[in-house]
């Protein structure tokens, strides 16, 4: 016992003298909490709440929005989402891919996939598909905070016709979606998604939307051919019982 505890006191001096013994990082936990952060900001996105937007948002971040300036500052990127959230018929479904860690865990991103839907005055919808990479770092009390945030469109910028590159290689639009429900409630569609793209391997999105003053959290797999999605629909209403529907993507 006394040997025992007098290595206990050797290793706190050796410690003490090496400016303190570092602890591992588990690197899976803080890329599963970073991750969970990504998600829980998303919610407070998609929600248009302004407060609950910022208070993952560090003071000193900056933000690149699509064409337009860059935005630093937490009071500029305020005055941003203040004006994003009053735009009537404005609509974002936001889901993180990943998330990666340092070795020090100190500092992250994550990256993902979202939905702009806007709908103009004559009811007709206009859904755009955009892409997202966040910096986050870690703080004293152990929280992630977004300090960079950048996003841009998957589409080609309108009213530009550009001739791509000899070298270039054509990415894949989305243009059509087979739907599998819409819910009341956000965790039953999310239960639903992440079951459909794991047994599927299909980028599923929880895509929500109001109808009559209420939001509906709708369940898409979004696909690029027609013949893609009634092959896919035809195969979920066969082994999940579900009924799907085939939606087009403006």
């Amino acid at each position: 016992m006394l040997r025992l505890a007098s290595l206990a006191v050797l290793i706190l001096l050796v410690c003490g003298a090496t400016s303190g013994c570092a602890q591992r990082v588990d690197i899976a936990f803080e890329q599963a909490t970073l991750f969970n952060r990504d998600t829980e900001w998303s919610r407070a996105a998609e929600g248009k709440d302004v407060e609950a937007i910022l208070s993952f948002v560090a003071d000193d971040a900056i933000f690149f929005p699509p064409d337009g300036p860059m935005l630093r500052g937490k009071e500029i990127i305020r005055k941003f989402w203040s004006e994003l959230a009053e735009t009537p018929n404005f609509f974002l479904s936001r889901e993180a891919t990943d998330a990666v860690v340092s070795s020090a865990g100190d500092i992250g991103y994550t990256h993902g996939i979202a939905l702009v839907t806007r709908k103009d005055e004559e009811g007709n919808t206009d859904t755009e598909r955009t892409k997202y990479v966040t910096i986050w770092k870690k703080r004293p009390n152990g929280s992630w905070q977004v300090v960079v945030d950048i996003w841009n469109s998957n589409e080609p910028q309108r009213g530009v016709t550009a001739t791509p590159p000899e070298t270039s290689v054509e990415v894949p639009r989305a243009r059509f979606a087979v739907q599998l429900g819409a819910f009341l409630k956000r965790p039953s569609a999310e239960a639903l998604a992440k079951r459909i793209s794991s047994r599927y391997q299909r980028e599923t999105l929880v895509a929500p939307w109001e109808v009559n003053g209420r939001t509906v959290y709708r369940v898409r797999i979004l696909v690029e051919t027609e013949a893609e999605a009634e092959s896919l629909s035809a195969r979920i209403g066969r082994e999940q019982k579900l009924k799907t529907w085939i939606v087009t993507i403006p």
